[in-house]
């Protein structure tokens, strides 16, 4: 892992710790960085490999929204990157989980639980947690391994502008 790589990064998290020594970030495989500046190919290799290029089709806005987000975790394993959260947030009230998403050939391996995890420990004062997701059976299967409930099992309902 090259010096400049890690100058970008404010802080890491790794093994339940955050670290500032090069030292401590070699002895784990997947090191999860909060709110720093992020490389816009890695970005892009990420959502395409998860088949979400609508939003690499405009890379500079892609990036802008996550710039602009209220919280980000990215994982990496060494110094590329594997997996990303990002959240929209009042800080107060209402948390909206606008992004989860990790590379096919690390998922499985507890690095979205993670993610999500270090989020919910980060936003523990939020009462309300949003989320929304294509209806497909893997996606339901990952929400609700993480305590996600459908909204309708609570009498609620969620509504969609489409754009025209």
């Amino acid at each position: 892992m090259n010096n400049e790589f890690i100058n970008k990064m404010p802080y890491l998290y790794t093994c339940g710790i955050f670290v500032k020594e090069m030292r401590s970030i070699f002895m784990a495989k997947i090191i999860y960085v909060e709110n720093c500046l992020l490389d816009s190919l890695q970005v892009a290799n990420l959502y395409q490999s998860v088949g979400w290029s609508n939003y690499t089709i405009d890379m500079t806005k892609l990036i802008k929204g996550i710039n602009n987000s209220s919280y980000v975790i990215s994982a990496y394993d060494g110094e590329t990157l594997v997996g990303l959260l990002r959240v929209i947030s009042d800080e107060n009230t209402i948390a909206y989980v606008q992004d989860i998403l990790v590379n096919p050939n690390y998922q499985r391996k507890g690095i979205g639980k993670k993610l999500f995890s270090l989020f919910l420990n980060k936003y523990t004062h939020v009462r309300q947690i949003v989320l929304i997701c294509d209806k497909e059976i893997t996606t339901e299967h990952f929400y609700s391994s993480i305590g996600f409930k459908e909204a309708s099992q609570f009498g609620l309902a969620c509504y969609y502008f489409a754009k025209s």
